[in-house]
């Protein structure tokens, strides 16, 4: 059963650096929402791509894609689209790794959603807040006691 770790929290608070982290000294799977939606837009939405996307993000999502303005300019659902990429991708990688961290800030709107459509699919999954290079669910927690949410325990013989 794969673990899933979705991070999110305002951009500039930790989420990248937990991931990656989290990869170097425990073997997760990373995957960057930030990466993916550059690569979404590029090719399902090349006319709202340009070259330093990736530096505005959020401003991009919140302008462009939220509300209704998508519908009415574009006659697409785009956040539809886009949250059904993202789970897609998910679950994809999920089925190739066991231990995958999905982080990024557009996870806002839709990490509750994904909790339950990716316990569906058999996943243990576990929401991070990242805030000040802090990270919690219900209480602060270490790194490592990130990287050991829904790790098998080994018991000891006595």
């Amino acid at each position: 059963m794969a673990r899933i770790l979705l991070v999110f929290g305002n951009p500039g608070n930790g989420k990248s650096t937990l991931a990656n982290r989290l990869k170097t000294e425990h073997g997760f799977e990373v995957v960057s929402v930030d990466d993916a939606y550059v690569q979404w837009v590029e090719s399902r939405c090349q006319s709202l791509y340009f070259e330093a996307l990736d530096k505005f993000i959020a401003q991009h999502y919140h302008s462009i894609l939220a509300g209704d303005y998508s519908k009415g300019v574009f006659g697409r659902d785009l956040i539809a689209e886009w949250h059904s990429y993202l789970l897609a991708l998910i679950i994809e990688c999920s089925q190739k790794h066991d231990s995958l961290v999905v982080e990024g800030y557009l996870l806002f709107d839709c990490k509750d959603t994904y909790e339950r459509q990716l316990t569906k699919h058999r996943a243990q999954v576990f929401q991070i807040h990242a805030e000040n290079h802090l990270y919690s669910t219900t209480a602060r927690l270490s790194i490592e006691e990130i990287a050991s949410l829904g790790a098998p325990t080994t018991k000891r013989a006595l």
